[in-house]
């Protein structure tokens, strides 16, 4: 039996073969900038979903500098009303004697 020799590849065969898949380190530079970008997206969605609980505390502080100073304004404004000077008399008391 003749030794079989072997066969050399035809280019059809030499282009079908699988490739060498790239070196680990090759991707690298890809992966970086993939991780910067998703993380730039990230800061920006952070930033936004922190300003609206901002909003919303700032909101409810006014709501409630609101809800204590006009009450205090309104009975400051009825307790002068209500109270006699002391040029003034009490009503049905002796008009002689100032309060």
């Amino acid at each position: 039996m003749p030794a079989s020799s072997p066969v050399p590849a035809s280019p059809a065969t030499q282009a079908t073969s699988p490739a060498r898949p790239p070196p680990p380190w090759g991707d690298s530079q890809a992966n970086a900038r993939d991780a910067r970008q998703v993380a730039e997206e990230a800061r920006r969605d952070l930033t936004r979903d922190e300003n609206f609980p901002r909003i919303i505390i700032l909101i409810a502080g006014l709501n409630v500098a609101v809800g204590q100073l006009v009450p205090l304004w309104v009975g400051s404004e009825l307790i002068e009303e209500v109270t006699p000077t002391a040029d003034e008399t009490v009503p049905g008391g002796d008009d002689d004697e100032p309060v």
